[in-house]
Parts: C-alpha cells; sequence; structure tokens
C-alpha cells in the first residue's frame, strides 16, 4: 500500500523524533544517561536490585522554582 497523505514535519529526524543539534545539550544529556547507568550498575554489582531508591540526577533539574515556573507560564 503506497500512502501518500502522510504528512512529516520538516524539522524531523529520518529515523523519527527530532535531532538534538545543539552539541552542549548533547553532551550534557549523554553524560546523564553515563550517570544512571553507573548508580544502576554499582546498586545491582553491590546486590541491591530494589532500583527505586536511585536518585535522579541534578543535571537534570531546572534551575527555577515551581513559583517562577508558574509565574512565567502565563496561567494564572
Amino acid at each position: 500500500m503506497n500512502r501518500k497523505d502522510d504528512y512529516r514535519i520538516p524539522t524531523a529526524h529520518k529515523k523519527g523524533g527530532n535531532a538534538c543539534l545543539d552539541e552542549k545539550t548533547l553532551k550534557t544529556l549523554r553524560s546523564i544517561g553515563t550517570e544512571m547507568i553507573k548508580n544502576i550498575g554499582r546498586k545491582i554489582f553491590t546486590g541491591d536490585f530494589n532500583l527505586t531508591t536511585i536518585s535522579f540526577p541534578i543535571k537534570c533539574m531546572r534551575p527555577i522554582s515551581m513559583l517562577h515556573a508558574f509565574i512565567n507560564s502565563g496561567i494564572y
């Protein structure tokens, strides 16, 4: 079946999703992934299989409070 009605946005990556073209952001995301894998490996290696206690990396957090985010969103 040949579909001609499929629409693809111009910024879409050929394998799906959107490509991250910013090198700084890409480097940060990779370091976060590496840190998470290290934490998981460390817990498994020590025999602790409860992976729900792994902390979320602080690198992923926004440098503003929820109050600032709420005010800046314009939903009030």
